[in-house]
Formats: C-alpha cells, sequence, structure tokens
C-alpha cells in the first residue's frame, strides 16, 4: 500500500482506501466498518443463516479445488509417464529404423556381390564351353586322324 500526498487515504493496486475503510481497533481485529454495518442492518439472525449456507457452501468449493487440484497433479504424473514410455517407444524405433538401414545396407552389399559372382560364373561358364567345343574339335581331328592312320596301315 502507498499513501497518497499528505492525506491519510491509502491506495492498494490502484484501488482509492479511505482511513475509515481500515481495520482500526485490536478489539476489532478481523472486522471491517462495512461488515459491520451489513451485520447491524440485517441482523445477527440474518447473517447467522446467512454463514450457515455459506460455510458449507464454502467447504464444498474447497474440497472440489482440492480434488480438482488432484486430480490435475495425478493427470500430470500421468502425462509424465506417457511422456517418458514415449520417448522409449521413440528410442525403440529409432534403433530399429538404424537396424533396419544397416540390413538393408547389407543386403545391397550382397545382392552385388550376388550379381558380381553370378557375371563371372557366367563368364567362367562361356570359356569353359568355348574350351570343352574346342577340344572336342581337337579331340575328333585327332579321331579322324588316328582312323586315318589305321586305314592307312591295313
Amino acid at each position: 500500500m502507498v499513501a497518497d500526498k499528505g492525506s491519510e487515504d491509502l491506495t492498494h493496486f490502484g484501488v482509492k482506501i479511505t482511513h475509515s475503510q481500515l481495520w482500526l481497533r485490536p478489539e476489532d481485529y478481523g472486522q471491517s466498518p462495512a461488515d459491520v454495518k451489513l451485520v447491524t442492518e440485517a441482523g445477527t439472525l440474518a447473517v447467522s443463516r446467512f454463514m450457515q449456507v455459506m460455510g458449507p457452501r464454502m467447504m464444498s468449493m474447497g474440497r472440489t479445488q482440492e480434488k480438482m487440484l488432484l486430480k490435475m497433479f495425478e493427470e500430470k504424473a500421468v502425462v509424465s509417464k506417457m511422456e517418458s514410455l514415449l520417448k522409449e517407444k521413440e528410442d525403440i524405433v529409432s534403433s530399429l529404423t538404424a537396424t533396419i538401414e544397416t540390413k538393408e545396407y547389407e543386403s545391397n552389399v550382397f545382392k552385388n556381390r550376388m550379381e558380381n559372382l553370378e557375371k563371372q560364373l557366367n563368364e567362367q561358364r562361356v570359356l569353359f564351353e568355348s574350351k570343352v567345343a574346342g577340344l572336342e574339335v581337337d579331340l575328333k581331328e585327332k579321331i579322324e586322324q588316328g582312323y586315318e592312320m589305321v586305314c592307312s596301315r591295313i
């Protein structure tokens, strides 16, 4: 509270409070002049009944607020746990994705090696078949030469 220039009025959060609105005497501790005036005008019976209604209502509101706060804290705990589970799942997915990428790379490497080996095998097969064909021709020639030699001696 800040005192205005030279007066006994105070300003609190932009609201001007006069000296008569403050609680003045120790025996009136906790009473404001406006509350005292309300009690005297409405009567103690009306205020007592009002307080009998307001007391349980305030208790109910307090308990409702407490339950809401407990629920909010529980929800925060659930959200926190879910976030940690989500992070674990993301880590697992990331790890599995990396493993899959590694396996795909290895698969591609083996596939390329297989293609190269098949290519070399086909080249060797063609070379072998040409050598076999050449040897068959040589063998036929040798057999013919041998047959001619045998026939010429007879």
